[in-house]
């Protein structure tokens, strides 16, 4: 388990988990490795809530962070998660326009860039 050790090295702060099941579309073929109720029962133990979702189909992926996030949000109300002096919360901010140049194939280019062609 990861969870010892980030509470250890994020000590006396609270951090809070998410169990995600991941591959929650090999359900219907039957190629399911851990059941439902066995990963319910474990994020019980734990103290978390548990969740599925599938990358490959996108089914609840957003639902995932949307737990974290209330989960998150919650703990703030409740006084289980304090803000910490110069934490400014998380920002959101419209991404970057990313230009890509196409490299020239009249000139090979004279940096090394470390990557053999």
């Amino acid at each position: 388990y990861i969870m010892p050790s980030a509470r250890l090295s994020l000590q006396p702060h609270k951090v809070l988990f998410v169990l995600v099941g991941q591959k929650s579309d090999r359900d219907d073929s039957g190629e399911r490795v851990v059941s439902r109720e066995e990963a319910e029962k474990l994020a019980g133990q734990l103290g978390m809530p548990y969740v599925e979702a599938s990358a490959k189909t996108g089914q609840n992926v957003r639902g995932c962070f949307e737990l974290l996030t209330r989960r998150v949000y919650q703990g703030l109300l409740s006084g289980e998660v304090e803000l910490q002096e110069g934490w400014d919360g998380v920002k959101c901010a419209a991404p970057q326009s990313l230009q890509l140049q196409r490299a020239s194939l009249a000139q090979p280019s004279t940096q090394d860039t470390g990557c053999m062609n």
